[in-house]
């Protein structure tokens, strides 16, 4: 025999020992598997195990995977019930009193844009498009109250690129001031309109807003607030809070105002006047009236965009598209206002925004992962309107009082003064219709013990799995194995 053939031979006895003990290993597994299987809880298992027909092991091998598909399809509906509706709406089981919330903030906006005997617009517009002369002065005041006035600018003598802060000098200047839009204010014993009301900056131009919150309470440190605008300086230092409410040792004064009571004595009243013979057409088409706006104290109203929240994102894109933002958003003190020629540019910018937001949802996507506030307050407004006659309204009243001393005089002169053709009148009341206050609670859909739950329910019903199935497949892994 050669030493290739007692190689070959050496090498065949010892190859066969290792195939025996492979094929004894997963013998073994089988055999271990098999036990398991006659033993477990979970439902199907040890019919597939037990020496039973091939037709009968095809049926019940055919039950299991129909019942794990159905098992594994529930779970993912339930994990996807829990991802995208967390929360659950639903009213609470009580209402809150009506002064433990506040008074809605009111935001009155008259629809002419600035005084015309302060600046003539108008004029302005008249002499560029017939090629006249205008100073430096009159054309800034002209680009910066172009941006709150309607598009008129179709040609490129009114254009102006970006604007600086001069902006807001100029529409304070030139705004209707508070007394030639408010004659009388007051809400429960306060009566000074100049103390109820505070100017503000919104989409629509220079409006007045009743129990807002300051500047500094309704955005960030560096957000730029013009000195004159938001300031509430009558304020308390207290606010109210919505975890805790108002603080108890507060009294009826506190800031943001409370009702304390329903009913048409306990609101706001406001008595608007509004002079016809004022016109500035060219800037606001011939629109005669104000807007008003119901919100909370901490939101400023978009008039405009039929709004309450501007979108932070949105003002990014803007200032990254066009190198500037529209006046009403937020901006600290070095980002440039977008002055008319780039009004169009911030108009396609919040465009393209929307289009990428609606790509986003379709995908499945959350664009910015902006989420919900904790608390919010919504006030649901009811209108009712009649005709006003001014005229015999006072007529009356000089009637009624005409036996008082001194009124007749201090009567006849006001008349004399606030009555005449040229100036509309409009009395507003704002009040709650009710005592108490309808609450709704966010309250999450599926926490962990409903999860678990609803994980138990669908394993238990489709496999009849448990703990002590999860604990048996455990045993069989561990403990059982080293006892062999």
């Amino acid at each position: 025999m050669t030493v290739y053939e007692l190689n070959e031979i050496h090498n065949k006895e010892i190859a066969e020992p290792c195939t025996m003990s492979e094929d004894g290993f997963w013998h073994n597994v089988r055999k271990y598997l098999r036990e398991y299987a006659e033993v477990t809880g979970i439902h199907g298992f040890r019919y597939v195990a037990e020496k039973r027909s091939t037709a009968e092991k095809i049926i019940w091998s055919l039950a299991l995977i129909f019942s794990l598909g159905g098992c594994i399809y529930m779970i993912s509906k339930i994990l996807d019930k829990y991802e995208s509706s967390p929360v659950v709406l639903s009213f609470a089981a009580e209402n809150i009193p009506l002064f433990e919330i506040p008074f809605p903030a009111v935001t009155i906006c008259p629809d002419i844009k600035y005084n015309t005997q302060a600046f003539n617009y108008t004029d302005i517009v008249h002499r560029l498009k017939n090629d006249k002369s205008v100073d430096k002065t009159n054309l800034t005041m002209f680009h910066h109250l172009s941006v709150v006035c309607d598009d008129i600018h179709n040609t490129s003598k009114f254009e102006s690129k970006t604007l600086d802060n001069g902006f807001f000098e100029t529409i304070h200047e030139t705004k209707m001031k508070l007394a030639d839009i408010f004659t009388f204010c007051i809400y429960q014993s306060e009566e000074n309109c100049e103390e109820l009301f505070t100017p503000i900056i919104t989409d629509a131009g220079l409006c007045y807003s009743f129990n807002i919150f300051g500047g500094e309470d309704i955005s960030h440190d560096h957000v730029y607030n013009y000195a004159k605008y938001y300031d509430v300086p009558h304020k308390t230092a207290n606010y109210f809070d919505f975890a805790t409410g108002y603080e108890e040792k507060l009294d009826v004064n506190a800031y943001p105002r409370r009702a304390l009571m329903a009913g048409f004595e306990h609101g706001l009243v406001v008595y608007l006047k509004f002079d016809e013979q004022i016109k500035n057409t060219v800037c606001t088409h011939f629109l005669r009236g104000f807007q008003v706006v119901i919100h909370s104290p901490w939101e400023v109203p978009l008039l405009q965009k039929h709004s309450l929240v501007l979108p932070t994102n949105k003002t990014a894109v803007v200032e990254k598209q066009c190198g500037c933002v529209e006046y009403f958003m937020p901006r600290n003190n070095t980002t440039a206002i977008c002055g008319n020629s780039l009004l169009d540019c911030a108009v396609n910018a919040e465009n393209d925004l929307i289009e990428v937001q609606k790509k986003s949802k379709i995908k499945g996507d959350d664009y910015c992962d902006c989420k919900p506030a904790c608390s919010s307050l919504k006030f649901r407004a009811e209108i009712s309107q009649a005709n006003y006659d001014e005229g015999k309204l006072l007529s009356t009243q000089r009637l009624t009082y005409a036996d008082t001393k001194g009124y007749l005089n201090g009567f006849d002169n006001y008349m004399e003064k606030h009555l005449n053709f040229s100036t509309a009148w409009t009395l507003v009341h704002i009040y709650f219709k009710e005592e108490y206050v309808t609450t709704m609670e966010r309250n999450e859909l599926y926490g962990i013990s409903d999860l678990i739950s609803n994980f138990g329910g669908v394993l238990g019903l489709f496999t009849g799995f448990s703990l002590l199935s999860l604990f048996e497949i455990l045993y069989f892994c561990s403990l059982r194995i080293a006892s062999l």
